[in-house]
């Protein structure tokens, strides 16, 4: 029998003083044991007959295979494909899925959770979070989670309704709650919001400017636009390379649209850095139509330039802030075959870049990188798709699985870790296809992560199965 000691050893790592691991062991049974479970008094209603179908029995045991700890990731894309399909959750499994605490996979469970799921959570506070609420309600009373979500649906019905709603509790909630809700203000994003949006960027708490800030980048004709264009037009030129003009240290006008001097690269100089600064704030495509060339264009010319990095960083990230396609494509494509633009970049704006194209435009930079033999174990290609998190098309599939097994009786050190990451994208039903081909012989790590990456592929594809006929 395990030890009370070792039970804390366990859950406390890196702690050796035997007392406090005895203690904390003890009062985390004592707790446990003191629990009182919720006391029930009236007449409590029957739970009301079930409108939809349960989950089919196959697809019902392999959510129980999940709940055990077995490819426990994959449960997002089981229960929004339930949900697709019109289905509820076994009833023997609500129990442990009302207990969970992510917020991502709560709204996933809301719709798969059924009419037997609603009546246990009304008998336990606990699991208040999957009550039905209106809206209206869970605005003013929910928690922070509950209430965003009600922003959102009602931004995407009425976005007016919903900017009246926050600017009714705008004293009332914290900065980070207001920081929180502005990102709702993305959907449905119009120049309505204007005005509301300008005024945040008086707020005295930094995070509500920057929310709102972000918000009016992607306005293509807000005053704060106008005001970053005006700045940042005269500080570059193309005639024919680049020439630029470092900005001035930034004034109070400045300083209140988000220009502020915190660097967004340490190893760049001050002058860079407030480059680099204004150009993020800029939709990349004005200096398309400024400049008369194209994104792929001013980016070659920005690798040959003595200011390359404020240069390529502010217009990756302001391809990332105005969800600019074009121009991450054009970015990422440079990033595939140059180690040096990639190190410009962090991951997250990478992947940033990344989501933003459909699986077309990923498979042609990808069969140019391949073209170029841009392949190796070093390639920034890589990482590119291993941030690629969208569906993939067969077609994309098999040009990267196709590569990697060509590659897969070198030995490697980094391709065969993308195998588990690049299954969880591929249709699954490409499992029996991408199961073949493989090098009879290579190395134990190879073989290993091809093993894996056959399961998850194999299980998501069993998923699939189970669900594909709709009631």
């Amino acid at each position: 029998m395990t030890s009370l000691h070792a039970l804390a050893q366990a859950a406390l790592p890196g702690v050796n003083d035997p007392s406090l691991l005895d203690q904390a062991a003890r009062a985390g049974l004592a707790e446990r044991g003191g629990y009182l479970p919720a006391r029930f008094s009236g007449n409590i209603p029957i739970c009301p007959p079930e409108t939809r179908p349960i989950l089919p029995e196959s697809a019902a045991n392999l959510l129980k295979r999940m709940l055990t700890g077995e490819h426990q990731d994959l449960l997002p894309e089981l229960l929004e494909r339930a949900a697709a399909g019109g289905f509820v959750l076994p009833p023997e499994t609500l129990p442990a899925m009302l207990e969970t605490k992510e917020t991502a996979l709560r709204s996933l469970l809301l719709p798969v959770l059924g009419e037997r799921g609603r009546w246990l959570a009304a008998q336990n506070p606990a699991w208040d979070w999957a009550l039905p609420r209106e809206p209206r309600q869970a605005w003013e009373t929910g928690t922070r989670a509950q209430r965003l979500a009600a922003l959102k649906t009602i931004r995407a019905e009425r976005p007016a309704e919903a900017r009246a709603w926050m600017q009714e509790e705008w004293q009332r909630d914290s900065p980070e709650e207001r920081a929180t809700f502005l990102s709702a203000f993305a959907i449905g994003l119009s120049p309505d919001d204007e005005p509301f949006l300008e005024a945040c960027l008086d707020d005295r708490r930094k995070e509500v400017r920057e929310a709102a800030q972000m918000l009016l980048l992607r306005l293509p004709r807000s005053r704060l636009m106008e005001r970053m264009w005006a700045r940042a037009q005269p500080l570059v030129r193309a005639d024919p390379t680049l020439q630029v003009t470092l900005p001035e240290e930034a004034d109070s006008a400045a300083r209140r649209d988000g220009l502020d001097d915190a660097p967004l690269r340490k190893w760049m100089g001050a002058g860079a850095n407030r480059l680099a600064r204004l150009l993020a704030c800029v939709p990349p495509s004005r200096w398309s139509q400024a400049l008369r060339r194209s994104p792929g264009a001013l980016l070659s010319l920005a690798m040959e330039s003595e200011w390359r990095e404020p240069l390529l960083v502010g217009w990756a990230l302001a391809a990332c802030r105005t969800q600019d396609a074009d121009w991450a494509a054009a970015v990422l494509q440079q990033a595939a075959a140059s180690v040096n633009l990639r190190n410009l970049l962090e991951a997250e704006t990478l992947q940033s870049l990344a989501m933003l194209l459909a699986p077309e435009r990923m498979q042609a930079i990808v069969e140019t990188a391949f073209a170029q033999r841009v392949q190796d174990d070093a390639s920034p290609l890589w990482e590119i798709l291993q941030q690629y998190a969208r569906p993939w098309t067969p077609a994309l599939a098999w040009r990267v699985i196709q590569e990697m097994q060509r590659q897969a009786h070198e030995p490697r050190s980094r391709l065969p870790h993308l195998l588990p990451f690049f299954a969880r994208r591929i249709p699954p039903e490409m499992s029996a296809e991408l199961s073949a081909g493989w090098p009879e012989h290579t190395s134990a790590l190879w073989q290993t992560k091809i093993d894996e990456f056959l399961q998850i592929l194999s299980f998501r594809n069993r998923i699939w199965h189970s669900l594909e006929n709709t009631p």
